[in-house]
């Protein structure tokens, strides 16, 4: 048994979801892990997964475990990277504070995998509901770069849904303090009574304390709709 935990309660709800569309062992594929845990073990969304025998890969540009390849992951080499995932995964999580909502917007237009569920990191801190907010590329991002972080990274729940539906999946759960976001394929969403109620499903980070919830630079900050051209 590999020792290690999710963030808040990412392990009930992937439970949850697998349990629902019969998925008992499978492959995983995850970006963005870290050893923030009180006993300073590993900290990500898989890890009930891999205990359970599921094959599949952990990635991180920095983080030191036997089991974490060590890369850093962009819109120009996720392609390569994502070779060694295989064409099918069941579950793909990535949370690396910075170009998520690109990576996984490049995943989907080149369908380079062919994901079951996602688990992507929201950035909901001073945000509402329909808050519409992505990093722009060109943009740095918080704490690299010599970037205090702030809440000019990543993407809303919002902005996630707008990719996520235009590409056929649908949002089913999200974690506590909004901090991730579930979407499963549309063929699965019957399973699930809330699927698509992002109103029912959404949770802001407004009230977690850190200091990803200073405000950031607006200029470097764009919108899903401006991206998707909707």
């Amino acid at each position: 048994m590999i020792k290690g935990k999710s963030q808040y309660d990412e392990d009930l709800i992937i439970d949850d979801i697998f349990n629902k569309i019969n998925i008992s062992k499978g492959t995983y594929f995850e970006i963005g892990v870290n050893n923030l845990t009180i006993d300073r073990s590993i900290q990500c969304n898989s890890i009930k997964l891999i205990n359970r025998g599921w094959k599949g890969h952990l990635i991180d540009a920095n983080f030191k475990h036997p089991l974490v390849l060590n890369k850093f992951i962009s819109i120009n080499n996720i392609k390569e990277i994502s070779k060694i995932a295989g064409r099918q995964v069941d579950f793909f999580s990535i949370d690396i504070d910075s170009y998520d909502w690109h990576i996984i917007r490049e995943i989907l237009e080149k369908n380079i995998i062919d994901v079951n569920v996602f688990c992507v990191e929201t950035n909901n801190y001073n945000g509402d509901c329909f808050l519409d907010r992505v990093l722009k590329l060109d943009a740095p991002a918080p704490n690299t770069e010599n970037q205090p972080k702030s809440d000019s990274f990543g993407a809303t729940t919002f902005s996630y849904n707008l990719l996520m539906v235009r590409y056929g999946f649908k949002l089913v759960a999200t974690s506590h303090f909004g901090v991730n976001a579930f979407f499963v394929k549309k063929k699965f969403s019957h399973l699930f009574p809330k699927a698509g109620k992002i109103r029912k499903l959404y949770k802001d980070s407004n009230n977690l304390l850190t200091n990803w919830n200073r405000k950031g630079p607006i200029e470097f900050m764009t919108t899903a709709r401006n991206l998707l051209k909707l």
